[in-house]
């Protein structure tokens, strides 16, 4: 029942706008990527970079658009691009049309998919408004069959495949920015080449906290497309926390997901 009915809900609401806006974006000069598979913190990383590069402007789920585009929001007559930076978000696995030019450049976002996997639960339990079977969506999950980026090893895989000895690419794990987002927020803005100072990124930190960004979405949920008809009672920006798998998945679910993964967690640190 739930495979069912999760399969037409992608299929009216989410599949063909991420076939056609996905497949048919045109990557142009200096474009710059903050991939990632879902709920792994790619729009954390939106808000902290919209927050400090465009300090003067409120931001919130309501604008978001305006300043870091979701490709599978907008078609590309509809993408205004402007001379100065021009940053773009997917959930794609990696495509050679990312790093078309050499002017490109990709930020990857990575997270423990033992997590992954809850706060996607939760997601999709908000977006869908209704109550799901985890058990159902774990099964799903294992077998990529939640979306179209692919399973979480796939997407993760493809980009660091592709990222070897390419200097255009950045890999930030999620668990770093939880620990020292100010750190983190460094290396991107080096590698952006970002020209910011202490005040002006400390100042983005906090425009993003999880605290200031559950208050921004409960300020605009009626009127944000991202957050408009879903189940308000599950927030979008839950706990921002690390090892919330513990208190969620099975003995049995744990060791599945760790032997799936087992060469990309033990290469991203996540197991031993």
């Amino acid at each position: 029942m739930f495979k069912k009915s999760i399969k037409n809900y992608l299929s009216k609401s989410i599949m063909p706008r991420l076939i056609d806006h996905d497949t048919g974006f045109e990557v142009k000069e200096n474009d710059i990527f903050i991939a990632s598979y879902p709920k792994s913190g790619n729009t954390w990383m939106r808000f902290l970079l919209a927050n400090l590069i465009y300090s003067k402007q409120r931001i919130d789920f309501a604008n978001i658009e305006d300043f870091i585009v979701d490709i599978y929001k907008r078609k590309n007559n509809e993408i205004k691009r402007n001379n100065d930076i021009n940053i773009f978000k997917t959930h794609s696995y990696f495509r050679p049309k990312f790093t078309k030019y050499k002017s490109n450049k990709v930020v990857y976002i990575v997270r423990d998919v033992r997590d992954v996997i809850i706060s996607y639960y939760q997601y999709v339990q908000k977006r869908k408004n209704t109550s799901i079977e985890f058990n159902d969506f774990y099964n799903q999950f294992l077998a990529g069959d939640i979306d179209n980026y692919g399973t979480w090893g796939e997407n993760v895989g493809s980009w660091l495949g592709a990222s070897k000895g390419n200097s255009n690419f950045l890999l930030i794990k999620y668990e770093d920015m939880l620990e020292d987002i100010y750190s983190e927020m460094i290396k991107v803005c080096d590698f952006l080449d970002l020209n910011v100072n202490k005040s002006e990124l400390t100042m983005a930190i906090e425009k993003s906290s999880f605290d200031n960004l559950q208050k921004s979405e409960v300020e605009v949920q009626n009127k944000a497309e991202e957050l408009k008809n879903t189940n308000q009672n599950i927030k979008f920006f839950r706990s921002g926390k690390k090892g919330q798998w513990n208190d969620y998945l099975t003995k049995k679910q744990i060791e599945i997901l760790e032997s799936q993964y087992s060469n990309l967690l033990k290469k991203l640190g996540y197991i031993q």
